[in-house]
């Protein structure tokens, strides 16, 4: 089987007032530790990365000194996260599934990332999920109106695996334009498969994700 991998890293990373692909976490920056991630895995046959264009310089510069530099392919990303894994897709070909993983979340474990790849060997979606913790509520103009059951609720996360033909189905079709994860519009095609996820697979979103990314790493290297 062949998987192609794609990390959109189209954003401008306005929540974290920077470019955080291009922070550093221990001595490296979040996009190498994204890629160091799946560097081990030899069915990865290509690596698509949609980029903000004005990061295309600078990773292009970090990539070109990988080992893997010549399966990894660099394109202008979209406006929206959407555009950008389709824009990707446009750019796969001969594979048997696509990975969708977010570039901004640098640290899933070499045990999830071939949980997932043994899941993808017996279903065509799969998805990795963690418990909510939080008590959620449903906000309307700042007023609750609803108080959701947080038994059956899971966090998604990436890396989310497809069918390239399912996935590629799911895009084509897609009425939305604003899907937040793949899985929202394959669910319209196919049964999505979860397995466990894991609470250091953080996605960076704020200033404060770094520092604890930081500290997750820095544990674990102890």
């Amino acid at each position: 089987m062949k998987h192609t991998l794609i990390l959109p890293a189209g954003g401008t990373a306005s929540r974290f007032g920077g470019q955080k692909l291009l922070a550093k976490l221990q001595k490296k920056t979040v996009i190498e530790h994204t890629l160091d991630a799946f560097s081990s895995f030899d069915c990865f046959h290509a690596i698509i990365i949609p980029a903000h264009p004005t990061l295309l310089e600078k990773l292009n510069s970090l990539i070109s000194v990988r080992s893997e530099k010549d399966k990894i392919k660099l394109i202008p990303g979209g406006e929206t996260r959407q555009e950008s894994i389709q824009l990707g897709l446009d750019q796969c070909a001969d594979c048997d599934y696509v990975w969708v993983h977010d570039a901004a979340r640098p640290n899933p474990s070499h045990k999830l990332i071939q949980q997932l790849l043994n899941l993808s060997q017996k279903h065509p979606a799969i998805i990795p999920c963690i418990s909510v913790t939080d008590s959620i509520k449903e906000v309307f103009n700042k007023k609750i109106i609803a108080h959701p059951e947080r038994q059956g609720l899971k966090a998604a996360q990436t890396p989310q695996v497809f069918q390239y033909s399912l996935l590629k189905k799911a895009y084509q079709n897609a009425t939305r334009k604003t899907a937040t994860d793949d899985a929202t519009l394959v669910s319209a095609y196919s049964e999505i498969h979860t397995c466990e996820g894991e609470a250091s697979n953080l996605k960076i979103t704020a200033p404060i994700d770094l520092t604890l990314l930081e500290l997750i790493l820095d544990k674990n290297t102890a």
